[in-house]
């Protein structure tokens, strides 16, 4: 089948995916809660012809097909859990649960990935290599690809090719940001309690401050980025919540805060992490009780895997797809769990423009534009697969 078939298959589509994304979001569910959204994927996924593996980190699973000939193994990731946000679009389709809305885009991302797999079903007899198409739990709060992984999902897959997407309500449909290396930032959490002793707001001196000590803390904390890291680097520190007291006229007798530092580079992260324990384990080492949770590495793309991917689109879709707009991203402050997956095989992750204000056209679009660059990259990367042998001798990936 030929792309331009792929493309005409694709539009029939729209309706279907339409249906699948308004399901998904009349019916959001919270990270290792997707029951729901599992076993409807689930089930549309067995009714396409894919074995369907389930038990991955609590809710997730993996759908896969084997094609007729030998082949790589190629891995498409999807996530699925929404957020504890009020729904107040007024769309006919809107959330159906109090408090909880697919306001990330996640409601997108399942209804992609079950049109593609409508497509890699017709394409059974024409592909290389094995599919699997994976559904991840709680990609907002950080833990699901972890879970995942902790369960032998990469083992299961075992893949030589992972690509993921995440639909980006900033910029219009048919935008497309690509770029080499680094894209979405780590991060770690920090939480710091700072305890010192109460006292009367008016007799300063008989307490020990733990505001004012905050307050301190929190300015050499936002110093590290400016003073510590190699100007040439990159990071930026951020508390983002700051709890005490109960009275005006009372100094309280701790304070609790916490927030993230974000990095794109492993010693730019040593900095941060070295700099934060030395800075809260100094003069107030006696009174602060600080912790830091366990962080999100950095999402990074293969050099040579995100040039294909840019030429075939470039090549390819622009055929089809007049509004298509391919650009080269800056890096994005905000972070993602599929890096767990991109540090062991070729990887590519791509941010397509959904804008907030015609979302479901937007999302059509999308879709279609990502249904076909998925299929024909499928189509195509077979040809590529020897490369990935001599890349895992090279270790920038390039």
């Amino acid at each position: 089948m030929s792309e331009s078939h792929i493309y005409q298959s694709a539009k029939t589509l729209q309706d279907t995916a339409s249906q699948h994304r308004r399901h998904i979001h009349r019916n959001p569910e919270l990270a290792f809660q997707e029951l729901q959204t599992a076993e409807y994927a689930a089930k549309e996924l067995g009714a396409l012809g894919f074995e369907v593996k389930r038990g991955f980190g609590k809710t997730g699973l993996v759908a896969s097909m084997a094609a007729l000939s030998n082949g790589p193994r190629f891995l498409l990731r999807f996530d699925m859990d929404a957020l504890a946000v009020q729904e107040q679009t007024g769309l006919d389709f809107a959330s159906t649960k109090a408090g909880l809305m697919h306001a990330c885009g996640h409601d997108g991302h399942v209804a992609i990935g079950l049109t593609v797999a409508k497509i890699l079903s017709e394409l059974k007899g024409e592909l290389n290599g094995c599919y699997y198409l994976l559904f991840q739990p709680a990609e907002e709060i950080g833990q699901g690809a972890a879970a995942m992984i902790a369960d032998g999902v990469l083992d299961f897959i075992q893949p030589d090719y992972a690509l993921a997407v995440h639909l980006w309500g900033e910029e219009p449909a048919g935008w497309l940001g690509i770029t080499p290396g680094p894209v979405m930032a780590g991060c770690k959490d920090v939480s710091i309690r700072v305890r010192g002793v109460g006292g009367h707001g008016g007799r300063p001196q008989k307490a020990v401050d733990s505001i004012l000590a905050s307050a301190h803390l929190i300015t050499a904390l936002q110093s590290i980025v400016s003073r510590k890291l190699d100007p040439l680097d990159s990071g930026v520190y951020s508390i983002t919540q700051i709890h005490a007291g109960t009275n005006n006229n009372v100094i309280p007798d701790s304070v609790f805060m916490s927030g993230k530092p974000r990095f794109f580079t492993t010693a730019a992260e040593e900095v941060i992490v070295t700099s934060t324990k030395r800075i809260s384990e100094g003069g107030l080492r006696k009174r602060l009780v600080v912790k830091s949770r366990s962080s999100l590495g950095r999402v990074f793309r293969r050099q040579s895997m995100t040039q294909r991917f840019a030429r075939l689109v470039t090549r390819r879709l622009r055929r089809s797809i007049l509004s298509l707009r391919l650009v080269k991203i800056s890096n994005s402050w905000g972070q993602r769990t599929c890096h767990y997956s991109c540090r062991w095989f070729l990887a590519q992750y791509s941010l397509w423009g959904r804008e907030k204000k015609s979302q479901e056209n937007a999302f059509l679009c999308t879709t279609l534009a990502l249904i076909l660059m998925k299929a024909a990259l499928l189509l195509r990367l077979h040809f590529f697969w020897r490369l990935a042998s001599n890349w895992r001798n090279q270790p920038d990936g390039t």
